[in-house]
């Protein structure tokens, strides 16, 4: 919520139990505006997060619809 989100990760990630994603700012899909989510990941599993990951965003259609951007990662 306060960007510097890799610096973030590395200073946190051993207290850090669950992350929640949406595309920021306005809550659309994780691919759609700024966040460079592929990056993120790979930061997260870097550095051995073992936590879930939650999406929290509003669907522009039917949420199965819009779950294409989870492929890239093996979702769905």
């Amino acid at each position: 919520m306060e960007g510097r989100l890799t610096e973030a990760l590395e200073r946190n990630i051993d207290v850090i139990k669950h992350m929640q994603i949406a595309g920021v700012p306005s809550r659309t899909p994780p691919d759609v505006n700024e966040m460079n989510y592929p990056y993120l990941f790979g930061v997260v599993e870097r550095l051995g997060y073992a936590g879930w990951i939650g999406c929290e965003y509003r669907p522009p259609a039917a949420t199965a619809d819009s779950l294409g951007w989870a492929r890239e990662f093996g979702i769905g």
